[in-house]
């Protein structure tokens, strides 16, 4: 079944941490460090992130090993 938040075109920062698997913590230094953008409305003191933006990151920070991956290589 296919993750109804991917269906979005904007997602809270929550709603990423839960796709990425990340933690708040990492989520929210990602955007303080502008590592992800965020879209801000006038007047609205939420953030939301983009779903293409994530999926750009996704692509940006995908290598390619021949090694099998992993962390601790």
């Amino acid at each position: 079944m296919k993750n109804t938040l991917t269906n979005k075109l904007l997602i809270t920062p929550t709603e990423a941490c839960q796709l990425l698997g990340v933690g708040r913590t990492t989520m929210y230094s990602w955007i303080k460090n502008k590592t992800i953008p965020v879209v801000r409305f006038p007047h609205c003191r939420n953030v939301y992130i983009s779903v293409e933006a994530l999926r750009e990151m996704i692509r940006e920070n995908t290598i390619i090993s021949d090694n099998g991956g992993g962390c601790n290589e």
